[in-house]
C-alpha cells in the first residue's frame, strides 16, 4: 500500500471511529478493505498517535473516550511512515 492511500485509510479509519460507525472489527476491516490484522496494526498505530480508542461491547463499535483529532503533521512524523 503507498503512503497515500494508507494516509487515506487512516482518516478513514479515524473518521468512523469518531462518529461510532464502526461495528466491529470484521465489520470495519470490510468497510477498510483491509484484512483484520492490518486493521489492528493501522488502531495499533493511531493509538500510538495519542488516540484513546475502545471498543464498546453493548454497541458493538469503536469510539474515542475523548476528543482527538487526527492531524497530517502527527502522520508524518510517525515512524513507519519513513519507509
Amino acid at each position: 500500500m503507498q503512503l497515500r492511500e494508507k494516509i487515506g485509510t487512516l482518516h478513514r479509519l479515524h473518521k468512523l471511529i469518531q462518529h461510532r460507525m464502526t461495528g466491529n472489527s470484521k465489520q470495519l476491516a470490510k468497510q477498510l478493505h483491509v484484512s483484520k490484522s492490518t486493521l489492528f496494526r493501522y488502531l495499533n498505530e493511531l493509538k500510538a498517535l495519542g488516540a484513546p480508542i475502545a471498543f464498546c461491547n453493548e454497541g458493538r463499535h469503536y469510539y474515542y473516550e475523548e476528543d482527538f483529532e487526527l492531524r497530517l503533521s502527527k502522520l508524518a512524523s510517525f515512524s513507519p511512515f519513513h519507509h
